[in-house]
């Protein structure tokens, strides 16, 4: 009884073990702003600002923008922007982005998409065809000379 005992105990150690990494990487995410754009209809953006609890380097500042497609309360698509910044309180750049790109539902067709940084900003665009409809978003993600991102 003891061994069996045991033996439960150990199982359910490890596999907790097991499941952490996953939670951690999902918690490691701090939302630091979320608006929605209302484009009417019953269509609308909810766009989400998120960094890391840890950041890499001082004077260097990550972060993702993500702007998700609404339509009457379904998720369609949704753009993401991931940038690396540096600035040290006169200035900033971008260093680096990559987009990204989900899609939820059947039908939607991508176009183009492009990422890329200009300035103290990141940016992702996508251009994708809905129901015979062209949209075209462009997320844009900027720093400022402080690191903060809006």
């Amino acid at each position: 009884m003891k061994r069996t005992f045991s033996l439960l105990i150990c199982i359910l150690l490890l596999g907790s073990m097991i499941a952490l990494p996953v939670a951690a990487e999902e918690e490691d995410q701090i939302i630091i702003s979320q608006t929605v754009e209302d484009l009417g209809d019953g269509r609308f953006y909810i766009e989400t600002i998120t960094v890391p609890s840890i950041q890499p380097y001082s004077h260097t500042k990550v972060g993702s923008k993500t702007a998700v497609y609404v339509v009457s309360g379904q998720s369609i698509y949704s753009v993401t922007v991931n940038g690396t910044f540096s600035y040290d309180g006169n200035s900033s750049s971008a260093t680096d982005a990559t987009g990204s790109l989900a899609t939820y539902v059947e039908g939607v067709t991508v176009e183009d998409k492009d990422a890329y940084t200009s300035g103290a900003s990141a940016y992702a665009m996508v251009i994708v065809r809905y129901q015979g409809v062209r949209l075209t978003k462009t997320v844009k993600l900027t720093c400022d000379k402080d690191g903060n991102l809006s």
